[in-house]
């Protein structure tokens, strides 16, 4: 990961918007929202450039869009999910390999409500409610503490809809370095992962 793709200090971010998890061991997510013109990770700062560029007087792009040559050097960081029902439920349509490698599975195809350990899931369930309701792309930075490790990591959701109304997918990149990755696959390996 070349330099300019590191999450960076929390400097220019905004205010502390979220924290879920309890005292004494418990895996905890804290999410700090990022203003969208000062990205700090160009990856990032490049694949909302180019959601912007296919809006075409449209509230948000639609999936058909866009083809993996468009995002390819996002592919390895980059995350579909399915927006379904009501109530809503989360569903991960694709998960990008370098995190599949990182994590140790593959949550493609399953729900977010089936993450374990909980308060993760808990945590995406919310964030990705955020960015339903904001109906706009969100960056976070995102500070996840865990077992006496503490790790940082940037993601941008953005959203999708078929019909220009309603959202029916978010797309998510994500940038970390491999501690994040490290410690994500020790919280899985602890809590159990995807639930069978």
């Amino acid at each position: 990961m070349s330099p300019a793709d590191r999450p960076h200090a929390p400097a220019r971010l905004g205010e502390a918007r979220h924290g879920v998890g309890r005292e004494g061991g418990e895996p905890r997510f804290f999410r700090r929202r990022v203003t969208l013109d000062e990205i700090p990770v160009a990856s990032l700062a490049r694949l909302y450039a180019w959601w912007n560029g296919q809006l075409h007087g449209r509230a948000m792009p639609a999936r058909k869009d866009f083809t993996p040559a468009d995002v390819a050097y996002m592919l390895g960081c980059l995350h579909l999910v399915d927006v379904e029902g009501a109530p809503v439920r989360f569903r991960f349509r694709l998960t990008g390999s370098e995190t599949v490698l990182r994590l140790g599975f593959d949550p493609t195809g399953g729900y977010v409500d089936d993450i374990r350990p909980r308060e993760y899931a808990e945590f995406l369930r919310e964030t990705y409610l955020e960015a339903i309701a904001a109906r706009t792309p969100i960056c976070n930075y995102v500070h996840f503490v865990f077992a006496e490790r503490s790790t940082r990591y940037m993601h941008l959701l953005l959203p999708l809809s078929d019909d220009g109304a309603r959202i029916n997918m978010l797309m998510i990149g994500a940038s970390g370095n491999r501690e994040w990755h490290d410690a994500f696959r020790e919280l899985f390996e602890t809590g159990g992962g995807r639930r069978r």
